[in-house]
């Protein structure tokens, strides 16, 4: 069985730091907070929803382990490329992240 909440805190939150929080509000949905310091001394928290879309979810429900593994560090390094990370200031201090299957590398 596919554990989404164990899964999450081992793919997505480590690309925010060892510090973000992650709380999780639906079967397939999470919320990642993080702190970003500048150089003025103001820090500053952000907030992202990440939601996977029902087929990636679906992919991953059935998916072995091996396979869950390969495509949580594909969606790990799109959030990277995204700027969805610590040290990136994200266009609005809350956002909505729906992850398909082409950032999973599907």
């Amino acid at each position: 069985m596919f554990d989404f909440q164990a899964w999450a805190r081992a793919y997505l939150r480590p690309v925010f730091g060892d510090h973000a929080e992650i709380s999780f509000t639906g079967s397939c949905e999470a919320t990642v907070a993080w702190a970003v310091t500048y150089e003025s001394g103001e820090m500053r928290r952000y907030e992202a929803v990440l939601r996977l879309d029902e087929t990636l979810y679906q992919h991953l429900q059935q998916a072995d382990e091996d396979e869950r593994a390969t495509r949580g560090l594909a969606i790990n390094a799109w959030l990277l490329r995204e700027g969805i990370a610590p040290g990136h200031v994200p266009q609005s201090a809350s956002r909505l992240v729906v992850i398909g299957k082409g950032a999973a590398g599907l």
